[in-house]
C-alpha cells in the first residue's frame, strides 16, 4: 500500500511539473486562462479545476498568479530586468500598477524598490 501511495505522489508531483511546464512556456502571455491549461493537461476545465485544487489546495487562478508573482521575484534577483513595465510583461501581467499591488502584497516591496536595489548594487 505504501508503494502504491508513493508512485501516486510522484505521478501527482510530475503533473503538476507538466503544468508549471505549461505555465513557464506561455509566462509573458497575459491571455492564459485557466481552460487553456485544462486543454494543455487532455483535461476538461472542470476536472483540472478539481485535481490542482485538490493536489495545492488553492484555485487554479490564484496559483497561476502564484506562478507568475514567484517567476517576477526571479527575474528581480537575477536583475535581468530595468523596468517594472518590462517585469509585469515579462511574467504576463498587462497592467504594471495591478502587478505592483500584488507583488507587494505577496512580497512586502514594491518591484520598483527591488530595480532600484539592484541598480544601486552593481
Amino acid at each position: 500500500m505504501k508503494h502504491r501511495k508513493q508512485r501516486l505522489q510522484a505521478r501527482q508531483q510530475k503533473w503538476l511539473q507538466e503544468v508549471d511546464r505549461y505555465l513557464r512556456d506561455n509566462l509573458d502571455n497575459h491571455n492564459v486562462v485557466v481552460a487553456d491549461i485544462a486543454f494543455a493537461m487532455c483535461m476538461s476545465e472542470r476536472n483540472f479545476y478539481r485535481k490542482l485544487k485538490k493536489l495545492t489546495g488553492i484555485t487554479p487562478n490564484q496559483y497561476i498568479q502564484a506562478f507568475r508573482l514567484n517567476s517576477a521575484f526571479e527575474l528581480l534577483n537575477s536583475g535581468q530586468v530595468d523596468t517594472v513595465k518590462e517585469l509585469a510583461g515579462r511574467v504576463g501581467f498587462y497592467h504594471t500598477d495591478y502587478f505592483s499591488r500584488l507583488f507587494e502584497a505577496c512580497y512586502g516591496r514594491r518591484p520598483v524598490e527591488w530595480i532600484h536595489e539592484n541598480t544601486e548594487m552593481a
